[in-house]
């Protein structure tokens, strides 16, 4: 199944200047930029052998390897059309959960020391 988080929820994170980590699509990121909200992207790769690792924190949300290699084979198949830049984490860069966890923490620091440029669209 989908998760949807509110505009209001991201919102309130960022009231509170903390961070959030959002499993979302690209179109998401377009929407999220059609509110003035301008995320960080960092796209995961992952093959066979990296998602057989994260099998635990699969079983515990319902989702096969299987599954989550299908969506990232869909998702890697539309980076070319992302509406922004984005930072990608090799698989081969993280050996478990928590070696993924600090790849994306520093892809994090990294992404947040450039400038971002944005275009005005009239409205």
């Amino acid at each position: 199944g989908r998760c949807w988080v509110t505009r209001h929820a991201v919102e309130s994170h960022m009231e509170k200047n903390t961070h959030g980590l959002l499993d979302v699509r690209l179109d998401s990121v377009c929407a999220l930029h059609r509110m003035d909200i301008f995320p960080i992207v960092i796209h995961v790769s992952v093959n066979e052998k990296m998602a057989k690792k994260l099998k635990k924190g699969l079983q515990r949300l319902g989702t096969s390897e299987e599954q989550l290699l299908e969506a990232a084979r869909q998702e890697e198949g539309h980076l070319d059309q992302a509406p922004c830049l984005y930072s990608s984490l090799a698989p081969d860069g993280w050996s478990d959960l928590d070696g993924l966890v600090s790849c994306v923490r520093q892809a994090i620091a990294d992404e947040q020391k450039k400038v971002v440029w944005t275009e005005q669209n009239p409205r």
